[in-house]
Formats: C-alpha cells, sequence, structure tokens
C-alpha cells in the first residue's frame, strides 16, 4: 500500500508542477514492512526520478515507535534520502516507548504531535503541558511541528497561546478528491475561503495549514 500511495502522491505532485512550476510538497507515511526492504531507499529515489519530482518535495513519515530501532541499513537508507533532500518526519510523537537518544541517530526535520494530546486540550492542563513540552523541544532541536487533527477554533486558541505550529485537521479542510483540491487551493491562494465561523478562518489564523 505504501508504494502506491507513494506513486499516486508524487503523481499529483508532478500535475501540480506542470500546471503551476512548482511541485506540490507532499508526505506519506511509511509502513514498517517498507522499511524492512532491503532497497527502500533506491525504491524510493527511483519513485521520485519516474515522476521527476525533487526529493525536497517529499516528507516521510515514520511512527515514533518504528524510527526508535534502526538497523544499521535502515539508517544507513534513510540518511541517503535525506542527503537528497527528503525529510523525516516523526509521527505520533508521545504515543510510543521510544529511546529518544535512538530518536536523535536520524536526522529528522519535523515532529507530529497526534489528536490524542489535541483534543481537549483547552481544557486539561495536563495535555497542554505536553504539547507544550513537544514545541519547546522541537524549538531547541531545530525541527518544524505539525499538529494533527485541530478540528476547532478552541484548538487554535490553544496552540496560539504555547506557539506557531502548522496545523493538519478538519479546521483547515476535510479529505478531497483531486479537483476539490485545486479548486480549494485557488480559493485559498485568492483569500476566498469560506470562513470556518463568523469570526475566524483558515486565512486569518497566523497558523501554518499543512
Amino acid at each position: 500500500m505504501t508504494w502506491l500511495v507513494l506513486d499516486q502522491a508524487l503523481q499529483f505532485s508532478a500535475q501540480v508542477m506542470r500546471e503551476q512550476g512548482e511541485p506540490l510538497s507532499v508526505a506519506v507515511n511509511i509502513d514498517p514492512q517498507v522499511l524492512q526492504q532491503l532497497d527502500f531507499a533506491e525504491q524510493i529515489t527511483q519513485a521520485l526520478a519516474r515522476h521527476g519530482v525533487p526529493a525536497t518535495a517529499l516528507t516521510l513519515e515514520i511512527l515514533e515507535q518504528d524510527a526508535a530501532r534502526p538497523e544499521t541499513w535502515q539508517l544507513e537508507g534513510l540518511l541517503r534520502l535525506c542527503m537528497q533532500g527528503c525529510k523525516l518526519s516523526i509521527d505520533d510523537f508521545g504515543m510510543g516507548a521510544s529511546n529518544i537518544d535512538r530518536l536523535l541517530q536520524l536526522p529528522f526535520s519535523e515532529l507530529k504531535i497526534p489528536t490524542e494530546f489535541v483534543r481537549g486540550m483547552a481544557d486539561d492542563a495536563r495535555k497542554s503541558a505536553v504539547v507544550a513540552g513537544a514545541l519547546l523541544m522541537a524549538q531547541r532541536l531545530s525541527m518544524s511541528v505539525v499538529v494533527e487533527g485541530v478540528e476547532t477554533i478552541e484548538d487554535v486558541h490553544s496552540l496560539l497561546a504555547l506557539g506557531d505550529p502548522a496545523i493538519q485537521g478538519y479546521f483547515i479542510a476535510r479529505p478531497m478528491p483531486v479537483p476539490a483540491f485545486m479548486r480549494w487551493m485557488a480559493e485559498r491562494d485568492s483569500g476566498h475561503l469560506q470562513a470556518v465561523s463568523q469570526d475566524d478562518s483558515p486565512q486569518d489564523m497566523p497558523l501554518s495549514c499543512k
């Protein structure tokens, strides 16, 4: 499934590049079984070349629990991809029993905070503390942050009180087919997105969307 999703994502990125001159940055979840394949890095490199998409447009999302125990050859493969320009993202950070020291062996440039820590954060000081700690750690490590599962304006305001991460979730948009996404992108770029509420809309918020 990972290879099919990767192929479709890169195909779409290439389509946007042909139409707009720049590739669309895409992120693909990497299944742990893919990381067990000795030639996984070569296959990803070949997929990029096949679609003519630069490596800088691809982010590889790896679950924290899978990233915490890389074999030497897996580490070398991921490092090669990063040297080509691919980005590595720790997905579902805080949900796995990982060894931070092992995570630091990999050149991650992005950290994703799962929806479990966001939902109800405004009324839960412990969740807020976890998110604040993750944002601080990412800042100290020069990593960007994406917060998943942001659905309400209350979630957004809670995050704004802690920092300025990128956000992903229904507050920005729901999943949609490619034609609808292209229309949504055009409306976003032109500043004509429909407001989420009477007082707030995605383009008005200082947070970045993902």
